[in-house]
């Protein structure tokens, strides 16, 4: 059996359709790296994965101080009916005119910069940057599973066309033994040496041979399909003269697989991983709830300026800040009583540990299932593996048998071709069976 280089060293296989724009991978190494490429899935876990550590990035800027910048403009008008009085005024015993008229700036200004820094949070600040990066690793293990699942799902389509390959290859050979079986039962109806029911026999024949075939080529074909969807290729630019130009190389054996295992996924991750961050993110919200009963203080400074412009000129509004304040200092603020919301927010989080904690539990028992279904299928496959092998050596056995015995005349030719038939498909069982091998190995590997 021929063995594929290293996924390393292993050269892009692949073939241009004649009536496509697509090159199709031929090789499963090629097929892997072709699929975590076009498949939406994996983009859209790494866009998940952006997102969740943009949330790292918002949850640190919360031991920063947060500085506003507030600009404020007012345009001023006096609806008032009073529009000036004039009087008199005696001043050291002379009597002084006075006119009062009103005066109001058509536009007020206002400026002020304001910065605020929290000092203490009671740990809420912490539960919060905690809760970012435990779901940040929430979306990098679900990334790494969408990969592990769209690793097994090539594999088994890839070696389902194998299959199917080899299904249409042993019914094309039976087709042309029946073929050429009825060839000769018609050349012995001639002669006389065989009834007309017995040529119908092999008619017959001929044409289940020709039904298996043309059902092994639609099968292959399928699976074909099924292979270009889990590449993640349209199948509808294909046709059908593409899909027979199609043979995939089918040499990877146990040892080239698992080397892809490695290479193409490396560390492993199980749900087991994502139910353990949900208890940990439940936990960080019950940190931010007893955050709640703390008292929160902060750092502020603000500086104010007010401007007004001048009777009949507005240009100086802005620039004639005559009346400015600054101010510095700490606040505190605490909260006694939130009409049971915290209290409520608190059993919330209890509620939420516990149903993570037995999720969690179940998630474990669950793998433990299927880690003992795993194992106990690749043993059963084994078993088939080594029966099939035996099978094969009996039937080589009876077909080299079968050939000395055809070397002295002792049977006829047809009997022989049976004999090789028999062997051809002991064969194509035998690689069956190990391709089998392979994808229960991988399942039980990847499994938890």
């Amino acid at each position: 059996m021929v063995v594929i280089a290293p996924p390393a060293m292993a050269e892009d296989q692949s073939i241009q359709m004649a009536h496509s724009a697509i090159d199709i991978p031929l090789n499963l190494d090629a097929a892997l790296r072709t699929a975590f490429r076009n498949r939406p899935e994996l983009k859209q876990a790494t866009v998940r994965i952006n997102k969740a550590r943009a949330g790292i990035d918002e949850a640190k800027g919360r031991f920063l101080p947060s500085v506003d910048l507030a600009v404020k403009l007012k345009r001023n008008h006096i609806y008032d009916e009073f529009t000036g009085i004039d009087v008199e005024a005696e001043f050291q015993g002379h009597l002084i005119p006075v006119s009062i008229t009103p005066v109001s700036p058509d536009y007020t200004s206002t400026a002020s910069l304001d910065m605020t820094w929290n000092l203490y949070s009671g740990g809420e600040n912490d539960a919060l940057l905690d809760a970012a990066r435990t779901h940040y690793q929430i979306e990098r293990t679900k990334a790494k599973l969408v990969r592990q699942d769209i690793f097994v799902e090539v594999l088994k389509a890839y070696f389902e066309v194998v299959k199917k390959e080899l299904d249409f290859g042993q019914s094309e050979t039976v087709l042309q033994v029946a073929q050429q079986r009825s060839r000769i039962a018609q050349k012995r109806l001639d002669d006389g040496e065989i009834a007309e029911i017995d040529w119908q026999q092999e008619q017959v024949q001929l044409r289940e041979a020709e039904f298996s075939s043309a059902q092994a080529r639609r099968a292959f074909n399928a699976s074909v399909r099924d292979y270009l969807t889990a590449l993640g290729f349209g199948v509808s630019q294909l046709s059908v003269d593409d899909l027979r130009s199609l043979h995939l190389s089918g040499s990877e054996d146990l040892g080239v697989v698992k080397t892809l295992i490695k290479h193409h996924l490396g560390a492993l991750k199980s749900q087991l991983d994502i139910r353990s961050s949900d208890l940990q993110l439940a936990r960080e919200f019950k940190r931010q709830v007893i955050a709640e009963y703390q008292p929160k203080v902060d750092l502020f400074f603000s500086f104010t300026g007010r401007g007004r412009s001048s009777p009949g000129d507005n240009s100086d509004v802005f620039s004639s800040f005559k009346r400015s304040d600054a101010v510095f200092g700490v606040s505190m603020q605490w909260n006694l009583f939130s009409g049971q919301q915290t209290t409520a927010r608190d059993a919330q989080a209890v509620n939420d540990i516990e149903i993570a904690t037995l999720a969690l539990d179940e998630e474990r028992r669950k793998q433990g299932v299927v880690r003992r279904q795993a194992s106990a299928k690749v043993a059963e496959q084994r078993d088939r593996v080594m029966m099939e092998r035996e099978k094969l050596e009996l039937r080589d056995a009876k077909a080299k048998l079968s050939a000395q015995r055809l070397a002295m005349d002792l049977i006829p030719v047809l009997q022989h071709q049976e004999a090789v038939l028999d062997l051809k498909q002991s064969e194509v069982d035998t690689q069956k069976a190990l391709i089998d091998l392979i994808i229960v190995t991988v399942d039980a590997r990847l499994s938890p």
